[in-house]
Protein backbone atom coordinates (compact mmCIF):
# COMPACT_ATOMS: atom_id res chain seq x y z
CA UNK A 1 0.00 0.00 0.00
CA UNK A 2 1.13 3.54 -0.43
CA UNK A 3 0.78 5.56 2.88
CA UNK A 4 -2.40 8.10 2.75
CA UNK A 5 -2.79 11.55 3.11
CA UNK A 6 -5.36 11.10 5.60
CA UNK A 7 -3.54 10.03 9.01
CA UNK A 8 -5.72 7.07 10.87
CA UNK A 9 -6.51 8.62 14.24
CA UNK A 10 -4.74 5.60 15.93
CA UNK A 11 -1.59 6.58 14.08
CA UNK A 12 -1.90 10.37 15.18
CA UNK A 13 -2.61 9.08 18.28
CA UNK A 14 0.20 7.03 18.82
CA UNK A 15 2.74 9.73 17.42
CA UNK A 16 1.53 12.23 20.19
CA UNK A 17 2.46 9.94 22.84
CA UNK A 18 6.06 8.62 21.09
CA UNK A 19 6.55 12.66 20.32
CA UNK A 20 7.44 11.11 16.47
CA UNK A 21 8.40 12.08 14.44
CA UNK A 22 10.41 14.88 15.34
CA UNK A 23 10.43 14.81 19.52
CA UNK A 24 9.79 17.65 21.15
CA UNK A 25 11.23 21.69 19.83
CA UNK A 26 14.72 22.23 21.29
CA UNK A 27 16.97 20.37 19.18
CA UNK A 28 19.19 24.17 19.09
CA UNK A 29 20.24 23.47 23.07
CA UNK A 30 22.36 19.95 22.41
CA UNK A 31 24.96 21.73 20.79
CA UNK A 32 25.00 24.41 23.81
CA UNK A 33 24.83 21.93 26.77
CA UNK A 34 26.09 19.21 25.42
CA UNK A 35 23.91 15.51 24.07
CA UNK A 36 24.84 13.75 26.77
CA UNK A 37 22.69 15.25 29.41
CA UNK A 38 20.10 13.02 31.02
CA UNK A 39 17.41 16.05 31.36
CA UNK A 40 17.88 17.24 27.67
CA UNK A 41 17.20 13.67 26.30
CA UNK A 42 14.14 12.74 28.43
CA UNK A 43 13.20 16.41 27.01
CA UNK A 44 13.64 15.31 23.46
CA UNK A 45 12.47 12.06 23.41
CA UNK A 46 14.07 9.40 21.27
CA UNK A 47 12.64 11.18 18.21
CA UNK A 48 14.96 14.08 18.82
CA UNK A 49 17.99 12.94 18.07
CA UNK A 50 17.87 12.25 14.06
CA UNK A 51 15.84 15.10 11.16
CA UNK A 52 12.96 12.72 9.39
CA UNK A 53 10.35 13.46 6.56
CA UNK A 54 7.15 14.33 7.48
CA UNK A 55 6.51 10.64 5.94
CA UNK A 56 7.56 9.40 9.09
CA UNK A 57 3.89 10.53 10.45
CA UNK A 58 2.49 7.19 8.92
CA UNK A 59 5.54 5.25 8.51
CA UNK A 60 6.52 4.24 12.35
CA UNK A 61 2.95 3.92 14.03
CA UNK A 62 2.32 1.96 10.69
CA UNK A 63 5.72 -0.15 11.02
CA UNK A 64 5.37 -0.32 14.95
CA UNK A 65 1.71 -1.92 14.32
CA UNK A 66 2.41 -4.45 11.89
CA UNK A 67 5.99 -5.81 13.95
CA UNK A 68 3.87 -5.92 17.42
CA UNK A 69 1.28 -7.48 15.85
CA UNK A 70 3.66 -10.45 15.08
CA UNK A 71 4.01 -11.43 18.34
CA UNK A 72 6.06 -10.08 21.77
CA UNK A 73 9.74 -10.58 23.09
CA UNK A 74 10.31 -10.52 18.76
CA UNK A 75 14.16 -10.74 17.85
CA UNK A 76 13.57 -7.58 15.43
CA UNK A 77 16.68 -6.71 13.05
CA UNK A 78 16.16 -2.70 12.17
CA UNK A 79 18.05 -2.25 9.10
CA UNK A 80 18.93 1.84 8.42
CA UNK A 81 17.66 2.83 11.66
CA UNK A 82 20.67 5.21 12.37
CA UNK A 83 19.72 7.12 15.19
CA UNK A 84 16.18 7.49 14.61
CA UNK A 85 14.06 6.96 17.66
CA UNK A 86 11.77 4.31 16.37
CA UNK A 87 14.03 1.37 17.41
CA UNK A 88 14.20 2.73 21.04
CA UNK A 89 10.03 2.14 20.80
CA UNK A 90 10.35 -1.26 19.37
CA UNK A 91 12.75 -1.95 22.88
CA UNK A 92 10.61 -0.17 25.34
CA UNK A 93 7.76 -2.61 23.92
CA UNK A 94 10.17 -5.66 24.87
CA UNK A 95 11.67 -6.59 21.80
CA UNK A 96 15.06 -7.68 21.55
CA UNK A 97 16.58 -5.13 18.94
CA UNK A 98 19.61 -4.81 16.74
CA UNK A 99 20.38 -1.74 14.58
CA UNK A 100 22.11 -2.26 11.70
CA UNK A 101 23.59 0.34 9.61
CA UNK A 102 27.08 1.59 8.38
CA UNK A 103 26.59 5.26 8.79
CA UNK A 104 28.34 7.24 6.48
CA UNK A 105 30.68 4.62 5.09
CA UNK A 106 27.03 3.49 3.30
CA UNK A 107 28.11 2.82 0.03
CA UNK A 108 25.21 4.46 -1.60
CA UNK A 109 23.55 7.59 0.92
CA UNK A 110 24.15 7.33 4.45
CA UNK A 111 23.98 9.43 7.63
CA UNK A 112 25.93 9.80 10.56
CA UNK A 113 25.44 7.11 13.28
CA UNK A 114 27.32 7.90 16.78
CA UNK A 115 27.94 4.51 18.62
CA UNK A 116 28.76 6.75 21.78
CA UNK A 117 25.43 8.71 21.53
CA UNK A 118 23.79 5.77 20.65
CA UNK A 119 24.80 3.96 24.03
CA UNK A 120 24.10 6.82 26.09
CA UNK A 121 20.44 7.05 24.37
CA UNK A 122 19.82 3.09 24.76
CA UNK A 123 20.36 3.60 28.31
CA UNK A 124 18.91 6.78 29.00
CA UNK A 125 15.58 5.14 27.39
CA UNK A 126 16.16 2.26 29.30
CA UNK A 127 15.78 0.57 25.57
CA UNK A 128 18.58 -1.56 25.12
CA UNK A 129 19.07 -1.80 21.14
CA UNK A 130 22.04 -3.23 19.85
CA UNK A 131 24.12 -1.22 17.44
CA UNK A 132 25.79 -2.95 14.57
CA UNK A 133 27.62 -0.17 13.13
CA UNK A 134 27.89 -1.88 9.60
CA UNK A 135 26.19 -4.05 6.99
CA UNK A 136 23.97 -6.64 7.50
CA UNK A 137 26.72 -9.25 5.92
CA UNK A 138 29.41 -7.97 9.11
CA UNK A 139 26.92 -7.22 11.76
CA UNK A 140 27.86 -10.82 13.36
CA UNK A 141 24.75 -11.96 13.25
CA UNK A 142 23.72 -15.86 13.38
CA UNK A 143 21.91 -17.88 10.78
CA UNK A 144 17.89 -18.14 11.09
CA UNK A 145 18.32 -15.85 14.75
CA UNK A 146 15.54 -13.39 13.59
CA UNK A 147 11.89 -12.97 13.63
CA UNK A 148 11.74 -10.11 11.73
CA UNK A 149 13.60 -7.45 9.75
CA UNK A 150 12.18 -4.11 9.45
CA UNK A 151 13.54 -0.99 7.56
CA UNK A 152 11.80 1.76 7.26
CA UNK A 153 12.52 4.39 4.15
CA UNK A 154 16.59 3.09 3.88
CA UNK A 155 16.83 0.63 1.28
CA UNK A 156 16.14 3.12 -1.33
CA UNK A 157 19.25 5.04 -0.62
CA UNK A 158 21.39 1.61 -0.91
CA UNK A 159 24.40 0.85 -3.46
CA UNK A 160 23.09 -1.66 -5.78
CA UNK A 161 25.78 -3.97 -4.38
CA UNK A 162 24.23 -3.80 -1.04
CA UNK A 163 20.81 -3.86 -1.66
CA UNK A 164 22.24 -7.84 -3.10
CA UNK A 165 23.50 -8.00 -0.06
CA UNK A 166 20.85 -7.20 2.28
CA UNK A 167 18.37 -10.00 -0.02
CA UNK A 168 21.15 -12.30 0.89
CA UNK A 169 21.82 -11.64 4.28
CA UNK A 170 18.03 -11.04 5.20
CA UNK A 171 17.14 -14.37 3.76
CA UNK A 172 20.05 -15.98 6.25
CA UNK A 173 19.68 -14.93 9.36
CA UNK A 174 15.36 -14.63 9.36
CA UNK A 175 14.02 -17.76 10.89
CA UNK A 176 11.58 -20.05 8.31
CA UNK A 177 8.70 -18.25 8.46
CA UNK A 178 10.16 -14.74 9.66
CA UNK A 179 9.05 -11.22 8.38
CA UNK A 180 10.48 -8.72 6.99
CA UNK A 181 8.17 -5.42 7.69
CA UNK A 182 9.32 -2.60 5.19
CA UNK A 183 8.63 1.19 3.54
CA UNK A 184 10.31 2.08 0.72
CA UNK A 185 10.50 5.47 -0.34
CA UNK A 186 8.58 6.09 -4.74
CA UNK A 187 10.20 9.01 -5.95
CA UNK A 188 8.21 11.24 -8.40
CA UNK A 189 10.90 12.29 -10.05
CA UNK A 190 12.12 8.54 -11.42
CA UNK A 191 11.65 6.20 -13.48
CA UNK A 192 8.66 4.89 -13.71
CA UNK A 193 7.50 8.09 -13.69
CA UNK A 194 10.47 9.36 -15.60
CA UNK A 195 12.99 8.63 -17.72
CA UNK A 196 15.83 9.76 -14.66
CA UNK A 197 16.71 6.50 -12.94
CA UNK A 198 18.56 8.19 -9.87
CA UNK A 199 18.66 11.10 -7.79
CA UNK A 200 20.95 12.32 -4.90
CA UNK A 201 19.02 10.53 -2.30
CA UNK A 202 18.68 6.86 -4.42
CA UNK A 203 16.82 4.80 -6.71
CA UNK A 204 13.15 3.40 -7.12
CA UNK A 205 13.74 -0.32 -6.15
CA UNK A 206 12.17 -2.97 -7.73
CA UNK A 207 10.58 -4.17 -4.89
CA UNK A 208 9.12 -7.53 -6.61
CA UNK A 209 12.62 -8.63 -7.66
CA UNK A 210 13.69 -7.67 -4.23
CA UNK A 211 11.34 -9.98 -2.69
CA UNK A 212 11.82 -12.66 -5.11
CA UNK A 213 15.64 -12.49 -4.46
CA UNK A 214 14.79 -13.14 -0.63
CA UNK A 215 12.30 -15.87 -1.92
CA UNK A 216 9.90 -13.89 0.44
CA UNK A 217 6.24 -13.61 -0.40
CA UNK A 218 3.92 -10.21 -0.17
CA UNK A 219 1.50 -10.56 2.86
CA UNK A 220 0.76 -7.30 3.20
CA UNK A 221 0.25 -4.73 0.65
CA UNK A 222 -1.41 -3.72 -2.40
CA UNK A 223 1.11 -5.38 -5.64
CA UNK A 224 -0.85 -2.24 -7.58
CA UNK A 225 0.90 0.43 -5.68
CA UNK A 226 4.39 -1.30 -5.21
CA UNK A 227 6.60 -0.71 -7.63
CA UNK A 228 7.87 -4.17 -9.64
CA UNK A 229 4.54 -5.87 -9.42
CA UNK A 230 2.89 -6.29 -12.87
CA UNK A 231 0.07 -4.78 -11.23
CA UNK A 232 1.81 -1.43 -10.22
CA UNK A 233 0.37 1.52 -12.71
CA UNK A 234 2.05 4.50 -12.47
CA UNK A 235 -0.69 6.66 -14.39
CA UNK A 236 -2.90 5.33 -11.89
CA UNK A 237 -0.94 6.17 -9.04
CA UNK A 238 -0.31 9.53 -10.28
CA UNK A 239 -4.24 10.11 -10.93
CA UNK A 240 -4.73 9.29 -7.19
CA UNK A 241 -2.13 11.42 -5.84
CA UNK A 242 -4.60 13.73 -3.74
CA UNK A 243 -5.36 10.36 -1.98
CA UNK A 244 -1.55 9.81 -1.01
CA UNK A 245 1.01 11.05 1.38
CA UNK A 246 3.65 13.13 -0.84
CA UNK A 247 6.71 13.82 1.34
CA UNK A 248 6.91 17.43 1.88
CA UNK A 249 10.62 17.80 1.68
CA UNK A 250 10.92 15.60 -1.67
CA UNK A 251 8.10 14.51 -3.73
CA UNK A 252 7.89 10.71 -2.83
CA UNK A 253 5.46 8.23 -1.49
CA UNK A 254 5.62 5.39 1.02
CA UNK A 255 5.54 2.44 -0.03
CA UNK A 256 4.35 0.06 3.14
CA UNK A 257 4.71 -3.53 2.82
CA UNK A 258 4.66 -6.88 5.00
CA UNK A 259 6.18 -10.04 3.23
CA UNK A 260 7.15 -13.26 5.27
CA UNK A 261 9.59 -16.27 3.96
CA UNK A 262 8.17 -19.78 3.47
CA UNK A 263 8.04 -22.48 6.78
CA UNK A 264 8.41 -25.65 5.96
CA UNK A 265 6.44 -27.04 8.76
Amino acid sequence: MLATKQLPPQYAAWNRRQHSPAGRRGKSLAPRIGPRRRLLAYYLTPYGWQRNTDLRAFEYPWAFDNVCRLGTGLEVVEVGAGMSGFQFSLARAGHQVHSVDPGLAAKGRGWDVDPDLHRFLSEVYRAPVQLHPSTLADAGLADDSADVVVSVSAIEHFAPPDLAELAREARRILRPGGHLVLTIDLFLDLTPFTSRERNEYGVNVDVKALLDEMGATLVEGDPAEINGFPEFDPDRVQSELSRYFVGGGYPALSQCLVATLPDPH
